[in-house]
């Protein structure tokens, strides 16, 4: 008898016991997740970085026209422009094929637009309406030349419309290895996002705990525009002067910002 109470008293007290402890971890569980649902106070604050280069590559596309009569003499006339344009600058200027590419061929028939005049003796003089009517072919191809060398984007330049390019237009100077150059951008945005954090908290008497979040608008690279820089093949020119083009700078833009916890 005595033992079957003792028994009972300690099975109590267990129970007892274990209901505290869930009682307790219930109470702790609930206050944590209160804890999280708690807004976290913070800043947002801006930063710029900018970046200079000096380019080291020039981007050209130019361009060969030609009208024939029929698809074929287009096409062979163009071609035979073309082929000569691209085995020249392999030659003379070291290219490789990675350094060309095609950006755009068409062979499209020709049209003109024809309207017979008939001459009457008195009005009312109906005229016959007009129409397209197809007058032959055009052979169009656009290439995109890739200059390593800029010092000789002028030369470069000069010579596609000596060799019978149609259209000349560029260049455009870029880096080639941008990456490097928007990664410094980055790193001085940064910087200065930062350097403005720390001076805000200073001045709210708050301490900067972590990064809550963090964004990035790359401004690119802006690139110098140049007049005149287009060139339109003139049949009466046997050569071209070669333009002076200058290359400038090219200015790489970071926009970042950055959201820290406070305390």
């Amino acid at each position: 008898m005595f033992e079957n109470k003792k028994l009972l008293t300690n099975l109590i007290i267990i129970t007892s016991v274990c209901l505290s402890i869930f009682f307790l971890a219930n109470a702790y569980g609930a206050f944590n997740r209160n804890d999280e649902n708690k807004p976290v106070a913070t800043i947002t604050v801006d930063g710029t970085g900018e970046y200079f280069a000096i380019p080291d590559t020039a981007l050209f596309t130019f361009t060969v026209e030609k009208d024939a009569i029929t698809q074929k003499q287009a096409k062979d006339a163009g071609s035979e422009v073309m082929n000569n344009i691209l085995a020249k600058l392999k030659k003379d200027y070291d290219m490789d094929d990675k350094d060309l590419k095609t950006i755009n061929f068409s062979l499209n028939p020709k049209y003109e637009w024809q309207q017979q005049t008939i001459y009457c003796v008195r009005a009312p003089c109906p005229q016959p309406d007009g129409k397209n009517v197809a007058v032959g072919y055009t052979f169009n191809q656009t290439v995109s030349v890739k200059i390593k060398d800029i010092d000789l984007a002028g030369e470069v330049a000069g010579k596609l419309t000596e060799w019978g390019a149609t259209n000349v237009s560029g260049p455009e100077f870029t880096l080639a290895n941008e990456d490097e150059a928007r990664n410094k951008a980055r790193t001085d945005a940064i910087g200065d996002a930062k350097s403005k954090a720390r001076t805000l908290s200073a001045q709210l008497g708050v301490r900067l705990v972590k990064i809550q979040n963090f964004s990035e608008n790359n401004g690119g690279g802006i690139y110098p525009m140049y007049g005149g820089a287009t060139m339109m093949r003139d049949g009466a020119m046997e050569k071209s002067i070669i333009p002076e083009i200058p290359m400038g700078e090219n200015k790489y833009t970071s926009n970042v910002s950055i959201t820290y916890e406070i305390r």
